[in-house]
Parts: C-alpha cells; sequence; structure tokens
C-alpha cells in the first residue's frame, strides 16, 4: 500500500513541475545571468518524465513481487528505484544548467 501510494505521488508531483515550471527550486538559486541561460522548461519536461516513469515503475514492479510474495525483494527495488532515479535526476539537471 505504501509503494502505490508512493508511485501516485511520484506521478503527480511528475505532472505538477511539468505544468508549473517555475516551482523548480534549484533556478531560483542561480544568478541573474545564469536563470536566463537555463532551460526551464526542458527541465521540466525531462523530470516530468523521469517521475512519472519512476512512479509507474515503482506501481507495477512492487506489485509483481508483491503477488508474488517476493516481500524482501520489493522492499530493496523500491530503495534502489528511488535512491538511483534521484541520482540520475540530479546528474541529469546538473547538465541542463552547466
Amino acid at each position: 500500500m505504501n509503494d502505490l501510494f508512493a508511485g501516485l505521488l511520484l506521478i503527480a508531483v511528475g505532472f505538477l513541475v511539468g505544468r508549473y515550471p517555475m516551482s523548480i527550486v534549484v533556478y531560483y538559486m542561480l544568478s541573474k545571468e545564469k536563470r536566463d541561460s537555463v532551460d526551464l522548461i526542458g527541465i521540466a519536461r525531462m523530470l516530468r518524465k523521469w517521475l512519472v516513469g519512476i512512479g509507474i515503475c515503482l506501481i507495477a514492479v512492487t506489485t509483481v513481487l508483491a503477488k508474488l510474495g517476493y516481500w524482501e525483494m520489493k522492499d530493496m527495488f523500491t530503495i534502489i528505484l528511488l535512491g538511483g532515479g534521484c541520482v540520475v535526476m540530479f546528474a541529469k539537471i546538473l547538465k541542463y544548467l552547466l
């Protein structure tokens, strides 16, 4: 149940970031000159794709693992997916900011 809630939350946040790109906090931490050169729409689109993808993956795989009875693998998969997904998203954001 927690994985379903986490997946739905990731999907909702992904769509909200795509709809309201000015909500990205990293944008306000930049200097004025850097803000003008940043592709904010590109960052928002990339974040939307990754957050929705991670949310769908989380719901689908944890549901299958739970149905098969692999509870330990389900918890480990959740940790790896969320941790790895965050690292990859931050690395991709840096590509847009540099």
